[in-house]
């Protein structure tokens, strides 16, 4: 997603950027609700839009701009991902097949655009449109109070709904953006927002440490990814961990947590406010992350890498941490005391290679299937949005989607991905049956993306009967759009779960290939649970205690829940009994 650096950014407008999870925020006023919504695109009748496509490195681009400005972005947005890969090895960040798409508006034609949107949107309710552009649906009324029936009355704000002019919404595979450029010819200079770099760390699998990712999160929040180097400005420690002190002197914290609590701690869960101790932990997960960077000392960085690799497959011990860094925790405690005025009082400047020079980028016009399916796979996303936030209008966007993609869809084009996001569409729509349709025409089309595969055996699973073994072929059935997929890219907990509970209903046991890739999910995703215990019972039954006791002890290291975690850890101690 795109986000506008702290001075101003050329090229880009500056209105307010949200991300899934987020809006902008409205205009500060008692009489009125702002309602936040996704950007709707709509082609005039007499004035269609211009559209032109670019592909480039791992990304689609459909834009209304002029090239220079499409061939910029794209440029821009693979240098950006240079950049960040310095920060964090493109390893450990979640990478999908599925190309990201993103939809550049023109700032003037986006104006004019939404303004026409808004005004079709509520003109079938009677709403006033201002001059400004804002829309109230009519004065302040009473309706009856549908909570308390027989109570009372309660009395509606206006609402001003706004469209959001950059956005950036996610799937399970992959992830598109939406944004408005100014045409003016100077050069783009945006960045990639704190939320992208956190679904880029989040979603990956197998699941980075909780410090890890809040040590490398503190380090790129206050990064400038420029386009020769990378700037880290100085850290900010938490004032409630520090003495007083002269402007002049540097900061020195009261402690350090000890390292082993530090590697220990899990990060919050959803909006949990920050307390002095979370901070205090925050910032020392993003002191101890940039000391392995600091001087540019490769053999640091190499130690944290090595640290992250060995932790998915061994538990945490100080001895582990000797290994890989040379020295104990409580030298290391050492270190980061004296590093930590280093951090906080000056800029952290880090080498960079040479960007990779794209040649030949050019936009063209789109065809009509591009559009479509660009601009439609965007719109299905924005569903579930708006179903989340604002269901009253999910409706209108169920039907914009639709009226993109089946526009082509009329006309005799059946390409896989189009067919995919008509797919999907419906299902978000609720049409199971004409998701199924879809989805099974493009599976029998060619390769389609990871989760579309994953739908059409869900569809397939939740047609068979609900109760009794699964015969063979009906295994056979659900599972066949999930053998030929590409698993690891990304690497999804569904076709994993719905492969255990296949074999599980399964009148045969599965055989070593189905345990094999059983094994897989459990490595890749060993904090679900519920999952590892199944797949342990698949191989105590296949007489694979030794690697049923080795997933036991990760799911024990990994679950967060306490109750799984005692289980895990008496069905530890059973298979310890075991003979091998």
């Amino acid at each position: 997603m795109l986000n506008l650096p702290r001075t101003l950014v050329c090229g880009l407008t500056l209105g307010a950027v949200a991300a899934v999870g987020a809006t902008a925020p409205g205009p500060a006023r008692t009489d009125e609700m702002v309602v936040s919504l996704p950007p709707m695109i709509v082609e005039g009748k007499n004035r269609p839009l211009a559209w032109r496509y670019l592909a480039g490195p791992d990304v689609e681009l459909l834009t209304v701009c002029n090239d220079s400005n499409a061939v910029e972005f794209v440029r821009r947005n693979h240098r950006l991902n240079e950049l960040l890969h310095v920060l964090v090895p493109e390893k450990y960040l979640f990478k999908t097949v599925v190309p990201e798409i993103h939809i550049l508006f023109n700032e003037d034609t986006g104006r004019a655009r939404s303004e026409e949107v808004i005004r079709e949107m509520v003109k079938a309710h009677g709403a006033q449109v201002t001059p400004t552009g804002t829309v109230l649906p009519g004065p302040e009324v009473e309706m009856p109070d549908t909570r308390l029936p027989g109570i009372g009355r309660v009395k509606l704000k206006p609402q001003r709904y706004l469209f959001l002019p950059n956005m950036r919404l996610t799937d399970l595979d992959g992830q598109a953006v939406f944004a408005i450029l100014t045409d003016s010819g100077r050069r783009l200079n945006f960045t990639f927002t704190d939320d992208r770099v956190e679904f880029l760390l989040t979603r990956r699998a197998p699941a980075l440490p909780d410090w890890l990712i809040e040590g490398l999160m503190g380090v790129y929040r206050r990064s400038e990814l420029l386009v020769d180097e990378i700037r880290i400005k100085p850290l900010g420690w938490p004032a409630t961990v520090l003495p007083a002190a002269t402007p002049r002197d540097p900061p020195q914290p009261r402690s350090l947590l000890p390292m082993t609590e530090l590697f220990e701690r899990r990060r919050p869960v959803g909006e949990e406010p920050a307390d002095d101790e979370l901070r205090h932990w925050q910032a020392q997960c993003a002191l101890f992350v940039q000391w392995t960077m600091a001087e540019n000392n490769p053999l640091r960085r190499a130690a944290l890498w090595q640290f992250v690799d060995r932790l998915e497959k061994e538990p945490l011990t100080e001895a582990l941490f000797e290994q890989c860094f040379g020295i104990c925790f409580s030298d290391m405690l050492v270190r980061l005391h004296a590093y930590l005025p280093l951090a906080a009082g000056r800029n952290l400047v880090l080498d960079t290679p040479k960007g990779e020079r794209l040649a030949g980028l050019k936009s063209r016009p789109a065809t009509d299937l591009e559009i479509a399916r660009i601009r439609g796979d965007w719109e299905r996303l924005e569903i579930d949005y708006v179903r989340r936030y604002h269901p009253e209008l999910a409706a209108k966007y169920v039907e914009l989607a639709r009226a993109t993609l089946l526009r082509v869809y009329g006309r005799g084009e059946r390409d896989p991905r189009l067919l995919v996001a008509l797919g999907l569409t419906e299902l978000g729509a609720g049409d199971e049956a004409a998701a199924r349709g879809f989805l099974e025409a493009a599976q029998a089309g060619g390769p389609v993306r990871p989760r579309a595969r994953l739908e059409l055996a869900r569809l397939r699973y939740a047609a068979l009967p609900a109760e009794g073994k699964l015969s063979a072929a009906q295994a056979a059935t659900v599972l066949e759009p999930l053998r030929h997929m590409s698993w690891d890219e990304p690497p999804l907990m569904g076709p994993y779960a719905l492969f255990a509970t296949v074999w599980t209903r399964s009148a045969t046991p599965p055989g070593a290939e189905e345990i094999a890739r059983l094994n897989e999910g459990a490595r890749y995703f060993p904090q679900a649970s519920a999952y590892l215990l199944r797949v342990i019972y698949f191989n105590v039954a296949a007489g694979q205690v030794a690697t049923a006791r080795e997933l036991a002890e990760s799911g024990w290291r990994h679950a967060r829940d306490p109750e799984m975690r005692e289980r895990l850890a008496r069905v530890r101690d059973e298979l310890a009994a075991m003979r091998p």
